[in-house]
């Protein structure tokens, strides 16, 4: 609380607004009604414990809570901040001997080949995989360590950070990694990616040296759909006179 964040103002993880308030007073409530009595002003009677069935979160944001009984007294204070959220954070530390991460299923990968930070450098940063997009790919955010500006400046000047992004292929198309540096520009032509395969998840792989946003799209491969016409067309044509030859016998 002392540094102020932007919350979402919506009822706290999109809950029924009685479920918020069973978690206001953790009032316990069974078949016979309410279990707690008396005066409830300070919340004086409120249960020790609170328990509650499995309840799904609806939304995504962040929320800041209290207690307003123990924040009522001047030795002691109960505030937190609940954050819901449709992305993953790996936290990495790179030297000189290099770094090959691994992820969970859906996520980014890194990987910074050896004597690609300098000698007696660590390069330290974020990488955050946000996930269920319903797109062609995953965005993938490289940022300092704290969250803030990402640096390079470990990085060897002919040196890069290999990213792989979760990704799905379509026919005919290949994959383009584009790339944006805040989450208010627009989306730039990054560069081509190659496709990986690993652990059964299909990746883009490509090489940045930037803090920023990217991603993979399915463009489509202009030279992939000629070279399907022509065979076609060859093996159509091959077919043509191997049934004209065989009918001029008969």
């Amino acid at each position: 609380f002392a540094n102020k964040r932007e919350v979402t103002p919506s009822n706290i993880a999109g809950f029924d607004i009685e479920v918020i308030k069973k978690l206001c007073t953790t009032r316990r409530i069974d078949d016979t009604g309410t279990l707690d009595y008396g005066n409830m002003e300070e919340l004086d009677d409120a249960g020790t414990t609170f328990c509650i069935e499995p309840i799904r979160v609806t939304e995504t944001g962040e929320w800041n809570f209290l207690c307003t009984r123990n924040n009522n007294f001047s030795n002691r204070s109960q505030k937190g901040s609940l954050t819901v959220t449709n992305s993953r954070t790996e936290y990495v530390s790179a030297t000189v001997t290099g770094y090959y991460g691994d992820a969970l299923e859906g996520q980014a990968k890194i990987v910074i080949l050896p004597k690609y930070v300098k000698e007696g450098d660590s390069l330290d940063f974020q990488v955050t995989t946000w996930l269920n997009r319903g797109e062609e790919s995953t965005i993938v955010q490289l940022s300092g360590s704290d969250g803030g500006e990402f640096a390079a400046d470990a990085l060897e000047d002919d040196g890069w950070i290999e990213v792989w992004i979760p990704y799905t292929g379509k026919s005919l198309s290949k994959p383009t990694a584009w790339y944006r540096a805040t989450a208010d520009d627009s989306w730039s032509e990054h560069s081509q990616a190659s496709i990986e395969y690993e652990a059964g998840t299909s990746y883009g792989v490509i090489q940045v040296t930037d803090g920023g946003f990217y991603t993979i799209t399915n463009e489509i491969d202009v030279l992939a759909i000629i070279a399907c016409i022509l065979g076609i067309g060859i093996f159509g044509t091959a077919m043509f006179f191997v049934i004209k030859k065989n009918c001029m016998k008969k």
